[in-house]
């Protein structure tokens, strides 16, 4: 399935995917769009979701806040973001610390060690 700024899946461990494509720049609109596909095919589960934020352009400071409070809060027990250049290593460090998710959350740039991690919150 797809949502306007990425494609998500659950892959074969349980843990929901979300792929961010190349050069996007995610919005409030996007984050309450992406949430809400989310809510509708999660049933009311809570899984962990991995996010390649490697070929983001940039999230704006009000979806950071969005997908950092009780709405992702409800769907997601952990994050981990993939990461790759120094532009999503500042987005997800500013994620993480400016606007302090209310699940765990953490870098990667290694997607095996991101999916070790994450399977703890199954």
């Amino acid at each position: 399935m797809s949502c306007g700024t990425a494609r998500f899946w659950t892959d074969d461990y349980g843990i929901l995917r979300a792929d961010a494509y190349a050069g996007v720049e995610q919005t409030l609109d996007d984050a309450k769009a992406q949430i809400a596909v989310h809510r509708q095919d999660l049933g009311g589960e809570r899984r962990p979701l991995l996010v390649d934020i490697r070929t983001v352009r940039s999230v704006s400071r009000e979806a950071r806040v969005y997908y950092a409070g009780y709405a992702a809060a409800e769907l997601y027990s952990a994050t981990a973001f993939l990461v790759e250049s120094p532009l999503s290593r500042a987005l997800g460090n500013f994620f993480i610390g400016l606007n302090r998710p209310m699940f765990p959350t953490r870098l990667f740039t290694s997607e095996q060690e991101a999916i070790t991690w994450l399977s703890q919150y199954l």
